[in-house]
């Protein structure tokens, strides 16, 4: 069984060189000065009251889990100041945040690891964040935050297929038919800070709720998109080749940081010293590790 993750796919699709890098050689980027770890600290926090914990407990944990992915050598007063944000928020999501379930008999599994053969020997991995029910109802529970206005978000969502794939193989695992999925947006406040670098203040967060059904033919567009990508994917190993898309060099005004790598190619092996090894998750030991 050949076994496969969406959003390891979609890097794949955005640049197959990128993917090379990050899911074959196992390079992650070294710490930059913006703290990345937000939105996993967020779902940690959330994930903590769904199984019952306070609000406190859970920010304890959450902010735990992002400073723990911040490197402890001296930062400047920028970096220093981008930390800062990133607890404000953190602390004020949580807080605020407003779906916290009334009944714990609800919550049907959290953080569930999960397979599905999507087509003949090939498979699949996810991590269902919740399985809740709503009136009755089985519902894939899904958070994710935010700088975008929450409505453009969730439109942007509505047109993702990851969530399609998620829902069938849900349906699929348990033998039970899904109402959809219930997604949560999160913005992220804004936080001003003075001239002095001090705190001046922050806005509230905000948050939207809106659930996303899945049609049959969205299922079988999944199913191609997944079949074609998986045996590009493949191809790609095969044959050694890797197709660079420079479109991609660029991202929200931020360059990859594989960028060096690419305009320098007689310097990889001694540029590569200046990147760790990447992490292994729960999609690994499918494609990209060879076991």
């Amino acid at each position: 069984m050949e076994r496969f993750n969406v959003s390891r796919l979609q890097l794949f699709q955005t640049c197959e060189q990128k993917y090379k890098w990050k899911y074959v050689d196992d390079l992650e980027p070294r710490w930059d000065g913006v703290p990345k770890p937000l939105g996993t600290a967020f779902h940690v926090g959330v994930a903590a009251m769904y199984s019952g914990r306070s609000r406190a407990e859970a920010q304890v944990e959450a902010l735990a889990v992002y400073l723990e992915a911040i490197p402890l050598e001296a930062h400047d007063d920028k970096q220093r100041q981008q930390i800062t944000k990133g607890e404000l928020q953190l602390r004020a999501m949580l807080e605020q945040y407003p779906y916290v379930p009334e009944r714990l008999e609800d919550i049907v599994a959290i953080e569930k690891d999960m397979e599905w053969e999507v087509v003949p020997g090939k498979s699949l991995m996810f991590r269902a964040d919740r399985l809740i029910r709503v009136n009755g109802r089985l519902w894939l529970h899904d958070t994710k935050t935010t700088g975008l206005d929450v409505e453009v978000m969730v439109k942007v969502q509505r047109l993702r297929t990851q969530y399609v794939g998620y829902a069938a193989g849900v349906e699929a695992i348990l033998g039970e038919k899904l109402a959809g999925v219930m997604l949560d947006v999160v913005h992220k406040p804004e936080v001003y800070f003075k001239k002095t670098g001090e705190f001046s203040s922050m806005k509230e967060p905000g948050y939207l709720r809106e659930p996303i059904h899945k049609t049959e033919e969205q299922l079988e567009e999944f199913k191609k998109w997944f079949s074609v990508l998986t045996g590009r994917v493949e191809d790609a190993k095969f044959e050694g080749e890797w197709l660079k898309n420079t479109d991609a060099c660029l991202s929200f005004n931020r360059t990859c940081p594989y960028l060096q790598m690419c305009l320098r190619p007689g310097w990889n092996e001694g540029m590569k010293e200046l990147f760790g090894k990447r992490e292994r998750d729960y999609a690994d030991g499918g494609e990209e590790d060879g076991d």
